[in-house]
């Protein structure tokens, strides 16, 4: 079994807030390439420092909204790290499912499952409702701002 979901982006994934657009694009595209390499008897051991490298990524990219939710005062602040905190203990099973071995029917089925939809989901619906709620703060970031490094 290998897996052949991935995500694609399209105008429902987009928040309309360019710096928090442009990190969900890498992020997404560090998880579909760590999902194109999972496929039974894959090594557990090459696939944990992609792994690994998107834990990195996704919590610098949460601190980063949520940041803007604590400096725009967004009332839903707690829900929202509550799910950020659900990603990252989902990345610790992962991580922990490649430290026993190889990748199984388990691990993909994992990653479809709990990884890939949690994005897609998450960006839909949580972030795209905190996206609005920035907008009507008035917050925008020209682009030339961004940082393109995770310092």
């Amino acid at each position: 079994m290998k897996s052949n979901k991935k995500i694609s982006l399209d105008a429902s994934l987009y928040t309309g807030i360019e710096e928090i657009d442009r990190q969900h694009e890498m992020f997404i595209e560090r998880l579909n390439r760590i999902n194109e390499h999972l496929h039974p008897g894959s090594e557990g051991n090459a696939l944990r420092g992609a792994v690994h490298f998107m834990d990195r990524y996704a919590r610098w990219h949460f601190s980063t909204e949520e940041r803007y939710m604590q400096e725009y005062g967004y009332p839903e602040i707690r829900a929202h790290k509550r799910e950020h905190e659900r990603f990252y203990e989902n990345t610790e099973k992962l991580m922990e499912m490649l430290e026993n071995g190889d990748v199984d029917r388990s691990t993909i089925l994992f990653v479809d499952r709990y990884m890939i939809d949690w994005v897609i989901l998450h960006i839909k619906g949580t972030d795209r409702k905190f996206a609005e709620y920035l907008k009507k703060k008035g917050l925008n970031i020209p682009r030339e701002e961004y940082r393109e490094n995770m310092d």
